[in-house]
C-alpha cells in the first residue's frame, strides 16, 4: 500500500506541472470543449496507470504529451465527423512546440493573484463569481442586480485588464 501511495504522490507532483501544457496541446488539436475535457481526463488516467513504465530520469512532460498524442489520434479515429484532424506529423510538431515552452505557470498564477487584487471591487466580484465559483453570467447579473450584457462587459474589461497586468508583471520580473 505504501508503494501505491508513493506512486500516487509522484504522479500528482509531476502532473501538476504538466497539466497546463497538456491541456493546451489538447485544445489546439480538439475543437469540442467537452471532448477536450474527456481527452485530458483520459490522458491523466492512462498516465497514472502507466506510471510504472515511466523512466524517472527522463522529463515527464514529453512522456505525457506522447500519451496525449496517442489519445488524440484515437479520438480522431472514433470521431470522424470532426473536420479538424491533424496528421501524425503535425500533431508531433505541435507536441514538440509545447515541450519547448518555458514552464512559468507558477509565475503567471502569482502575477494573476496580484492583478486580481488590483481590480475594482465590482470587477473583482464578477471575476470571483464567474471563474472562482463557476456562476454563469445570467446568475451573476441576478445576484448583482445588473443586466447580463452589463456583466459580460465588466468581465470582458476585467479579462483585458488582467491580461495586460499579468504580462506587465511577468515582463518586469524578467527584466529584474
Amino acid at each position: 500500500m505504501r508503494e501505491e501511495n508513493n506512486n500516487s504522490a509522484e504522479f500528482a507532483a509531476r502532473w501538476v506541472s504538466a497539466q497546463t501544457p497538456v491541456s493546451a496541446y489538447i485544445r489546439s488539436a480538439v475543437r469540442d470543449v467537452h471532448h477536450q475535457e474527456d481527452v485530458l481526463q483520459n490522458v491523466a488516467r492512462v498516465a497514472f496507470e502507466q506510471m510504472h513504465k515511466y523512466d524517472l530520469s527522463r522529463p515527464f512532460l514529453p512522456w505525457v504529451l506522447g500519451i496525449a498524442r496517442n489519445l488524440i489520434l484515437q479520438y480522431y479515429r472514433t470521431n470522424k465527423q470532426d473536420r479538424l484532424v491533424f496528421s501524425d506529423t503535425t500533431l508531433y510538431r505541435i507536441e514538440q512546440a509545447y515541450e519547448d515552452l518555458p514552464n512559468n505557470d507558477s509565475q503567471r498564477r502569482e502575477a494573476l493573484a496580484g492583478c486580481i487584487e488590483k481590480l475594482q471591487d465590482k470587477a473583482r466580484e464578477c471575476v470571483r463569481l464567474r471563474y472562482g465559483q463557476g456562476v454563469q453570467v445570467q446568475g451573476i447579473a441576478e445576484q448583482l442586480g445588473k443586466t447580463p450584457n452589463a456583466i459580460s462587459l465588466v468581465l470582458f474589461r476585467a479579462r483585458e485588464s488582467l491580461k495586460k497586468c499579468v504580462e506587465n508583471t511577468i515582463q518586469r520580473g524578467a527584466s529584474s
